[in-house]
């Protein structure tokens, strides 16, 4: 009994709660933007702000909770920010950004 209980524990915990995005952010001409910050701010109520840092070939990895939207902001310094919208049933895993520099 007690090894069927523990099965169905562990099947529930691995099952995902979240959604994965990844994909890269770069300049105008495809210059990976290294360092660039991307904050993923909740649209809702009872749901944590997550962010993700990119790595020096322009790669992010941002683990989300399903069902809730967001507000997508990369930013990196002399270039515009870019927003995206996430609904909470979106389906797309790979996004990439593309910032143009300020002035």
């Amino acid at each position: 009994m007690f090894r069927i209980l523990l099965f169905f524990l562990i099947s529930a915990l691995s099952f995902s709660q979240t959604h994965t995005i990844t994909g890269v952010i770069s300049d105008a001409i495809n210059k990976p933007l290294e360092s660039a910050n991307i904050i993923a701010k909740p649209l809702q109520e009872k749901a944590n702000l997550k962010f993700a840092i990119e790595d020096n070939k322009g790669r992010y990895r941002l683990e989300l909770d399903k069902g809730v939207k967001y507000e997508i902001t990369v930013s990196y310094i002399r270039f515009v920010e870019e927003i995206l919208f996430l609904e909470p049933n979106s389906t797309f895993a790979t996004y990439d950004f593309k910032l143009k520099p300020t002035g």
